[in-house]
């Protein structure tokens, strides 16, 4: 139907969302649940180009279940995650190229921060 949006554009606008007001104080839990939903929809989706992405969530989600957080393995990957979504924008159909574009932007200003 017109005017109604896919799953994918309310998915990426929710995280934009959520990634815009991040407070500094945002709880480990809820970053975790953020990036395996983000996962678990890229890796059901079935298209290669999504591969690489669902992989560095899986990482992303690794350092920030380990017992010790390691704010140099999380920047990498959060640096990692900016680049191959940015980079997955440009063969992304239009109507979420532009929210990719930014959710890579989003995710590389995060990297950055913590470097």
């Amino acid at each position: 139907m017109e005017g109604e949006k896919s799953i994918n554009e309310q998915t990426l606008e929710a995280t934009i969302t959520y990634l815009e007001g991040l407070p500094t104080g945002t709880s480990t839990d809820s970053a975790i649940a953020n990036v395996d939903a983000w996962e678990q929809k890229l890796r059901s989706e079935n298209k290669p180009e999504w591969t690489d992405i669902a992989d560095e969530l899986k990482n992303l989600k690794g350092f920030l279940t380990a017992g010790r957080l390691d704010g140099r393995a999380i920047s990498q990957s959060l640096l990692r995650l900016g680049e191959l979504t940015t980079k997955s924008a440009s063969g992304a159909d239009t109507s979420i190229a532009n929210d990719l574009r930014k959710l890579g932007k989003w995710l590389t200003k995060l990297g950055e921060s913590l470097q």
